[in-house]
């Protein structure tokens, strides 16, 4: 299996996800709000740290395999 998502969790602020796969880029535009975030090197999506343990929950919940790094 491929991984779908990589999430970057290292900085202190902000967690970034990178899209790997189809399905992982699929996910992140069902879930993410472009349009009503700040998300300025779309498809990398920034992410707040407090909220970044939901967000790979949701994405592992989803069937998608996530690496974190």
């Amino acid at each position: 299996m491929s991984v779908d998502i990589i999430a970057n969790t290292r900085g202190k602020s902000i967690a970034l996800l990178y899209p790997q796969t189809p399905d992982g880029h699929l996910w992140l535009s069902a879930h993410v709000d472009r349009e009503n975030s700040y998300q300025p090197w779309w498809p990398v999506v920034l992410v707040e740290s407090r909220y970044i343990n939901n967000v790979i929950d949701g994405m592992i919940d989803s069937g998608l395999l996530v690496e974190v790094t």
